[in-house]
């Protein structure tokens, strides 16, 4: 993306650091690592919108995902003490999610939404996960996924999850 006078003004500059990209409801969301302003949206009109860290709860994102209700889930960096944040951008409402919340550690090796709005995280001890996305907010803890009644991944390094068309894990 080559930056536009306008978009220079509006707080972008030729050093920041875009971390992550999406679209989401017609807009398109950038997250920019090492910054204040770390999230921005620019809607049809290419007016740009930025979200202070008092409203994200992050300087350094690495990436974003979305639930099914757009919630952006935000994999924050080391420089914020790692953890995730759930933001919902129409409401200004964030929520930390760190290791109080069931995160078997804070510093996330990955995280992802499937096609049933399920965020997967994780992390070097194992993975979790948040059964409704969207819904964050009403003080749900992450759950740790069972397979023939044992702990899946328990205490193991997980670099990455992710869904296939079929919303089949692939850890």
């Amino acid at each position: 993306y080559n930056l536009s006078k306008n978009d220079q003004e509006n707080g972008f500059s030729t050093t920041s650091r875009i971390s992550d990209m999406m679209v989401m409801d017609g807009m398109l969301w950038v997250s920019v690592f090492d910054s204040d302003m770390a999230l921005w949206s620019r809607d049809n009109e290419r007016t740009w919108r930025s979200y202070p860290r008092s409203l994200t709860g992050t300087s350094f994102p690495t990436t974003l995902s979305q639930s099914l209700g757009n919630v952006i889930w935000i994999r924050r960096g080391i420089g914020d003490g790692s953890g995730a944040v759930a933001y919902e951008p129409f409401e200004d409402e964030f929520r930390l999610i760190t290791t109080a919340d069931g995160l078997p550690q804070n510093l996330l090796n990955d995280l992802s939404i499937d096609l049933d709005d399920e965020a997967w995280i994780s992390t070097n001890q194992g993975v979790v996960f948040f059964p409704d996305a969207t819904f964050v907010f009403d003080n749900e803890s992450a759950f740790q996924p069972f397979f023939d009644n044992r702990p899946l991944f328990e205490g193991d390094a997980v670099n990455a999850v992710t869904f296939d068309g079929g919303n089949r894990r692939w850890i």
